[in-house]
């Protein structure tokens, strides 16, 4: 699949009768150890803007998403640009504030300036844009605001809009999945998805500048709507994941989350490996959450986390982030979070093995557990620490 010079009219089957669309991939019905490929140095942007659990791309069981050629890795984006003067209008009544001409089906959680060089700072309403690049997402009448001294795409050069959408999503069963060799960038939400999947493995793909939605469902139970987003989330009943050489980069949360809530039944989880990752600039480096967030939900009793192996990672910067300063509380960085392993049984936090692997803390804890016991279970060893200014 080529974007710069592929047809959706060829065969697909050669560098030369590439397709040309995610949409043309879409229409096909994938068999059992078929491989797509992306053209290296192509980038492909959203299909659109509907819904924020869709895919860019359709992934099938039993397929593998490579790429082929020299140069980068294929760019897969979870934004849009606006860089068009006809993108920004000022008529706000306010001076230098102006709104994107278009609304939006979910939330602008990010703004990423001039290939990476500035962010936006996210303000909680109107009033109170007033600095350079400060933006507003208007949950109700779902418009962006952003403040500028002149139309924005006068003033930046490039102008990325990231969406709160989740760039490659396993949740309907999906499984024997191989992804390697790719690029995913400026998603406000999660990168990757993954629910009720199984032998799925993740290769020497980069993730960058992810995260920083509002969870606005979640006002009425932290009182304020947080801002989130892993590069990874393994959320309930996934098994047989392997997560090993990939690249991740200014992520707002954690590299990789492996959580569940229970809300819909006991779940479990097992048989993860994440293996010889470099983490840089994000939050934390992983998270095991299993907990129901106060809500009660009678299935997290029953729900069993077990059989994870976090080894031979680096993990550097943690806690300094593209966010510091826009999160909500302190900037807490972490290199491993063992949170709320409220299962009850015996295989609960079972063979939870983190060893040899190396992090280096800008500010934060080392380790942070819930007081559950079960997150007393973890082995760590041969792992070294080290702290900025300690």
């Amino acid at each position: 699949v080529s974007s710069s010079s592929g047809d959706d009219s060829n065969n697909g089957t050669s560098e030369t009768s590439a397709f040309q669309s995610l949409r043309k991939i879409n229409s096909l019905s994938l068999n059992q150890g078929d491989v797509v490929l992306f053209k290296s140095g192509d980038s492909f942007r959203p299909l659109n803007s509907t819904s924020p659990w869709g895919s860019w791309l359709v992934l099938q069981s039993g397929v593998n998403y490579s790429s082929y050629g020299t140069g980068a890795k294929p760019i897969f984006y979870g934004s849009i640009k606006a860089n068009n003067i006809s993108d920004w209008d000022n008529n706000t009544g306010t001076d230098n504030v102006w709104m994107y001409n278009s609304t939006f089906a979910y939330e602008i959680g990010n703004i990423i300036f001039n290939n990476e060089s500035g962010i936006g700072i996210i303000k909680t309403s109107f009033k109170n844009l007033s600095s350079q690049g400060d933006f507003f997402y208007n949950f109700s009448t779902k418009n962006l605001f952003l403040y500028s001294i002149e139309n924005p795409s006068s003033y930046y050069s490039d102008i990325e809009l990231a969406m709160e959408r989740v760039i490659f999503n396993l949740h309907n069963g999906e499984n024997n999945i191989s992804i390697e060799n790719l690029n995913f960038k400026y998603s406000s939400y999660n990168a990757f998805d993954l629910h009720e999947t199984y032998n799925v493995q993740l290769k020497n793909n980069w993730f960058s500048y992810i995260g920083g939605a509002q969870a606005e469902n979640q006002i009425s139970i932290f009182g304020y709507a947080p801002r989130w987003g892993n590069a990874i989330e393994i959320w309930e009943d996934n098994y047989n994941i392997l997560i090993e050489n990939n690249s991740f980069n200014q992520i707002y949360d954690q590299s990789i989350g492996i959580e569940g809530s229970a809300e819909a039944g006991a779940y479990s989880q097992y048989n993860i490996i994440f293996r010889n990752n470099i983490i840089s600039n994000t939050e934390g480096c992983w998270i095991f959450f299993q907990q129901d967030f106060n809500l009660g939900y009678p299935g997290i009793i029953n729900s069993i986390l077990k059989n994870l192996t976090i080894e031979y990672n680096t993990c550097y910067d943690i806690g300094n982030t593209w966010a510091n300063g826009q999160r909500y509380g302190n900037n807490i960085g972490r290199c491993f979070w063992l949170g709320g392993m409220e299962g009850t049984s015996a295989e609960n936090g079972k063979n939870i093995i983190i060893k040899n692997n190396i992090c280096y803390l800008n500010n934060g804890n080392f380790i942070s557990k819930s007081p559950w016991a079960h997150s007393n279970n973890a082995s760590f060893d041969y792992n070294l620490y080290f702290k900025a200014n300690a």
